[in-house]
């Protein structure tokens, strides 16, 4: 089957997708809807478009993210990693250069972890997740989905960008994001904690699935153009990051501890990664935290 590819889209994908300006309020978005692991354990059909025009890409509102999550005295906090968020901004996120600072110190990756549900968890590495803009069809928890609305969906990690990717770069698959004859996307498992088996459903099948009139689909193209998905995502707060450095510092203390008492620290090493080389930020401070704080690690 033959199709269109913008290779230098492709290209751009996962570096100048999330280049974006300064984050500014979109009152637009207000009420958009997250769909994430409460929507759907074992099963979601959906519908992608072309990215708009504000955004890099050809997946409409591609965008990878990362969050920390750090547990202390019964809270869990969760802070947006401007690193892996918005790496161009240069911002440097205290909770990754606590981790580099440690490991300046000696300590290993496997003494900074914590017991998770799919094995040692690193404490202060962030929780990646992709998100895109989609019509979504059918899932296993719910049969009356509004198929004349453009929704988010978000998956813990990078499988399902990196999944799309492939797909679109095949010449013999279909072209998902024609906005009238673009295919149905099923991604479903065994079980609620298994791996995603993912397909792009025959046209035969999709035509019935998402046989959308003219005036559906001009409104999904309207709200697809107002929607840019980056603009939903913030840097922290400055009281955020103070909070969390201080939760650092305890976290810390307690590592060392720990280990004093088992043994001798380790001895500081010479070589560290490498930590961004700006550091101020004039960036707008607000924050959303729509459609995070859903515990659904997912192993691609």
């Amino acid at each position: 089957m033959e199709k269109e590819i913008n290779q230098d889209m492709v290209k751009q994908f996962g570096t100048k997708a999330k280049e974006v300006e300064t984050p500014v309020e979109n009152t637009q978005t207000q009420n958009v809807e997250w769909v994430n692991g409460k929507d759907y354990k074992r099963m979601i059909k959906f519908r992608i478009f072309p990215a708009n025009s504000k955004e890099n890409g050809w997946i409409g509102g591609a965008f990878s993210s990362g969050a920390h999550w750090l547990d202390y005295n019964g809270e869990r906090v969760r802070y947006q990693c401007p690193e892996h968020t918005f790496p161009q901004s240069g911002v440097v996120c205290p909770v990754c250069q606590m981790r580099r600072e440690l490991k300046k110190m000696g300590y290993t990756d496997e003494e900074l972890s914590k017991d998770g549900r799919f094995g040692p968890e690193n404490i202060f590495a962030p929780r990646l997740s992709s998100t895109i803009k989609c019509v979504v069809i059918d899932t296993d928890q719910k049969h009356d989905w509004d198929k004349s609305h453009l929704s988010l969906l978000q998956q813990n990690g990078k499988g399902l960008l990196n999944w799309l990717t492939d797909e679109y770069t095949n010449p013999e698959k279909p072209n998902f994001t024609d906005w009238t004859k673009g295919s149905i996307i099923k991604f479903s498992r065994d079980q609620d904690n298994g791996k995603w088996n993912r397909e792009v459903l025959p046209d035969s099948i999709a035509f019935n699935l998402w046989n959308a009139p003219e005036e559906v689909v001009e409104k999904v193209k309207k709200e697809n153009e107002e929607l840019t998905t980056s603009e939903l995502f913030r840097l922290p707060t400055d009281e955020q990051t103070i909070k969390v450095k201080e939760i650092l510092e305890s976290i810390k203390a307690e590592i060392v501890a720990k280990h004093q008492n088992n043994a001798t620290a380790p001895a500081e090493e010479s070589v560290t990664e490498p930590a961004p080389t700006t550091t101020a930020s004039t960036f707008d401070a607000s924050t959303n935290n729509g459609g995070f704080g859903v515990d659904d690690q997912i192993p691609f």
